[in-house]
Order: structure tokens, then sequence, then C-alpha cells
């Protein structure tokens, strides 16, 4: 029977330099191809203690150095137990292969995570993974104990949510609390002081996993990482049959509460910044445009704001946005020099969103 070499090369933190969880995973380890598809990951988790280093040694060929002089030859490990069989080692190594491009990506990751462009209709999306666009905070695991925020900072969640959570792969997702909640969602997780009790509802859902894969390996990727729970679970991704099932998908989510669709790319690799394999779906179109006064309302709003003036973004052009505001935010209307979204369903002649109704003010994150 042949016998294939997987080589695990961790990639430590930006600098070139190794952590120590790093050091303890490099090596190499053999195991028979017909074993290849043999891997059950519940199993590799019950079979590999990562405490126990004396049995890493063991499978580098080398003797722990508190072993030597006394009696250690390799042959049983520090408990007295024999050395790890030949399908635990592989286990182990199918474990390793898995993760490896993901972890080695984190220096990249670190830079910006993918951004979506608004689909147009003209793109063929047929063979593309179509899920549900989320109203949450965008978010990013960084395999070593923290999520992120997209401005990279640290998101104080709870212990039990971090737990859940995966060490040395990274996974793109949103802190979710349920549609039509987002403002609800962005006062609890970004709070420094965590809120087990409100913490509760949200969940971190997972719809990527960054690495040098196709998306389709690395949505695989994700779910075989991921024990589904009330903390953490992976977005639904189903294969897109074209434009019309789209549009009906929309249709129904939208019926739900939902705010839209994603479409993905099945075999485009992961990149930062606004890409073209990432595709977002409204019915209506929405853009960001900054405050830069208010106008006192009049009748009904008589004390109160009636509409804010805009800049539009990048363009500079003005326009009002008159709708789409509860009688809070009327009260305490987004201050001067605050950035908002707004949805709108065309441009006019002028270049200015028809019938923009307000959406929400940005929160820093």
């Amino acid at each position: 029977m042949s016998s294939c070499t997987h080589r695990s090369r961790y990639q430590g933190q930006s600098g070139g330099r190794t952590s120590k969880f790093v050091k303890r995973k490099a090596k190499i380890i053999e195991c028979d191809e017909d074993d290849a598809e043999d891997y059950d990951p519940e199993v590799y988790k019950n079979a590999y203690d990562d405490d126990d280093k004396t049995d890493m040694h063991y499978r580098n060929g080398s003797v722990p150095k508190r072993l030597r002089g006394h009696g250690g030859d390799g042959n049983v490990s520090r408990r007295g137990a024999r050395a790890p069989s030949k399908r635990i080692r592989h286990l182990e190594a199918k474990k390793i292969a898995a993760i490896n491009d993901v972890t080695s990506f984190s220096s990249r990751l670190d830079i910006e995570v993918a951004l979506a462009h608004k689909y147009d209709g003209e793109v063929n999306v047929t063979g593309w993974m179509v899920s549900e666009k989320l109203d949450g905070m965008r978010c990013v695991w960084n395999g070593r104990g923290a999520l992120l925020s997209r401005s990279k900072n640290v998101i104080h969640a709870p212990a039990k949510l971090l737990a859940a959570l995966p060490r040395g792969i990274i996974l793109d997702g949103e802190l979710f609390r349920g549609r039509g909640k987002f403002q609800e969602c962005m006062s609890i997780v970004r709070r420094h002081q965590v809120d087990e009790a409100r913490w509760n509802d949200i969940k971190f859902v997972v719809f990527d996993a960054p690495c040098d894969k196709p998306f389709v390996e690395r949505i695989e990727i994700a779910k075989q990482s991921i024990t589904p729970s009330n903390y953490v679970e992976v977005l639904e991704q189903v294969v897109c049959t074209g434009h019309q099932h789209v549009k009906d998908e929309l249709k129904r989510v939208e019926a739900l509460g939902g705010e839209g669709l994603m479409l993905r790319h099945p075999t485009a690799e992961y990149q930062g910044g606004r890409v073209r394999d990432l595709l977002k779906v409204k019915s209506a179109h929405d853009a960001e445009a900054k405050v830069v006064g208010h106008v006192a309302g009049k009748g009904k709003h008589e004390g109160r704001m009636g509409a804010l003036m805009c800049k539009m973004l990048p363009s500079g052009k003005a326009f009002k946005v008159g709708t789409g505001f509860s009688d809070e935010e009327r009260r305490k209307p987004p201050k001067v020099g605050s950035i908002i979204t707004y949805s709108y369903f065309e441009l006019t002649k002028d270049q200015v969103p028809r019938f923009p109704a307000f959406v929400r003010q940005r929160v820093p994150e």
C-alpha cells in the first residue's frame, strides 16, 4: 500500500514569528492513501489531547527531555501508554490539512474583509450560491480567541460564545439578533461590559472561512469546524438556478422580514475589499450620505426634526431625507457630520435619489 505525506505548515502571527500552538502542530505524518477520505471530526476531537506534548515528541521520532536517561525509548508515553496508532495519526493529519490554508491566510485577513457589489440582473448567476442577507454586525473570528469588527476592534462577547468557536480557523460572519433588529443588536454588541442575558438572543452566523480555496470548499471547512449551537451556526447556502430564482427567493425572504440576498461565485477565492464575485440583492437600492443640516418639522412633526439635509457620498450632491424615521429618531436625529444609510428606488436625471428613506445611522465599530 502506498503512502502519502501530509505536511502542516502553520503560519504564525505577522512578522514571521511562530506561536507555541503552531510549533506543536508543525510536523510530517505518514498515512495510507486508502484512508484519504476516512475522516470523522468527532473521532479526531476525542483522539488528540492537545496538552499531551509527549505523544507529539514520539510522533516526530524524538524522546522528551524529561524521559531521556530514564528508559525513554520512543515506544511509550509519559503515561505509560503506547504511541498513537496509525489511524489516530491519520485523523490528526487530515484535520491539520483541512485547516492549514485557512490559518496561513490570517495575515492577509487582517487587512480587510470582502464587500459586495450590487446585483443588477445582468450577471449570469446560474450556479452561484445564494443565501439570505443578514442585518447584523459584520465581524471576524480570528481563530486565536477574539471576535473583531470590520475596524479591527475587539468585540466583548460572552465566554460561552467564544468557547463555541474553533481555534486555528478564521471565520467571517455576522452577529445576528434576528430580522429587523439591527439597532438592538448593535446596542448590545458594542458594549464593553458583557450583558449575558441580552447576548442570549445573539448568534454568530458564519458565511465564510477565508483562505485560498474556492468558496464551496471554504463553506465546507466552516461546516466541519463548527458544531451548531445556540451561539454559532453556518448560514445555509443553496445553488442558484438563474435570475428568476433570485427574484423568487428575494420575495420569500422579504416576506419574512429579511433584508435581501447575497450571491457568491462558487469557485472564487477570498479577497478583501469590494469584489465582483460577491453580490447583494435588495428590492430598493441603498447608499450612504453625510448629514449637513436639519429641517424643522411642521404639522404633526412640529417641535422636532422634519427632514435631514444630506450630501451624497462621494458625489456631494445635496438632497433631503424626510421619511423612514421613528418618533424617537425625530426627537433625537442624527447629528450634523454623522453618516446615514438611506434607501431609494432610482436616481433622477440630476443623479439624486428618488424617494429616499432613512434606514439607519452608521454606528462606529
